[in-house]
């Protein structure tokens, strides 16, 4: 959101008062002035390849790096229902 804006001519301030950017303002009512994060790894998608099976079903999970630093490793830490699964890496 950070300088992914557009521009109106007739909104100067945002909602604080604080004066937008005239050419790549903050999305939103906030002119907020984003910092960037370095490390920030997420879930994008999580597939479950056996819906509504019982037993041992494969789950594909898709992530994605939201940060700055090249992404170099994760640690996924899930649970079913509650129960904690093995972490993996």
């Amino acid at each position: 959101m950070d300088a992914a804006g557009i521009p109106v001519a007739e909104v100067t301030t945002d909602i604080d008062g604080n004066t937008r950017n005239a050419l790549t303002p903050d999305i939103g009512a906030d002119e907020v002035g984003y910092a960037a994060i370095a490390n920030d790894a997420g879930v994008r998608s999580i597939v479950n390849h056996g819906w509504g099976c019982s037993g041992v079903n494969p789950v594909e999970v898709t992530l994605k790096n939201f940060g700055t630093n090249p992404l170099t490793a994760a640690t996924i830490h899930w649970s079913v229902n509650g129960a904690v699964q093995p972490s993996f890496a």
